[in-house]
């Protein structure tokens, strides 16, 4: 939600072609693509990434040795 709002508060600045608009419309389209994109990330990516990399883990030699 926090995104959603970012972007729509945005929106005008990322749409605008008014006196000034070329110093504020880079920078809201950045803010806004990367508003959009962050969430799916974090939320898709990341725990796949997580799984991907955490899951296949084994233990090092050394460190079951240590263990008995």
């Amino acid at each position: 939600m926090t995104c959603i709002a970012a972007c729509v508060g945005l929106l005008p600045a990322a749409f605008s072609n008014g006196i000034g608009s070329q110093v504020q419309k880079p920078l809201a389209l950045v803010v806004v693509g990367g508003s959009l994109v962050a969430p799916f990330l974090i939320l898709l990516i990341l725990p796949t990434l997580i799984e991907v990399f955490a899951g296949n883990a084994t233990p090092h030699p050394a460190a079951q040795q240590a263990e008995t």
